[in-house]
Formats: structure tokens, sequence, C-alpha cells
């Protein structure tokens, strides 16, 4: 099995989409204050652990009223 992510990409595995960004994927309504993609990073890069903490139980709340 290949690992998605190498070491130092992978936070909370948001954004995960197995391609590396060319640098202008599109935010799609995100603040671009607390996340920004990166040219061949695969996922998104947040200002801080707090952040990708916050945005993780944002989508799991939203997944648990699915």
């Amino acid at each position: 099995m290949t690992a998605l992510y190498s070491p130092g990409e992978q936070f909370l595995w948001l954004g995960a989409t197995g391609k590396a960004s060319d640098g202008t994927t599109p935010l799609n309504g995100a603040d671009s204050e607390k996340v920004r993609v990166g040219k061949g990073i695969r996922g998104a890069i947040f200002v801080d652990r707090a952040t990708g903490v916050e945005a993780q139980q944002g989508i799991l709340h939203f997944l648990s009223k699915v």
C-alpha cells in the first residue's frame, strides 16, 4: 500500500486528494487567511494546529448530521 502523504505533509487528512497541488487549487470558500494550498503538497495547509483541528471538528460535526 502506498501512503497518500509523505512525512511532514499530513495533517488530519484534510484536503486529501492523492494528487499534489499545482499551487492553484481552489479553496472553495475557505478563509485564505487560515488555510492555503502549496505547489507539490497533497492537501490543505493551515496557519496553525488549532485551526486544523477546528476544521476537522467542523467536518466531523457536519458528517454526524448526514
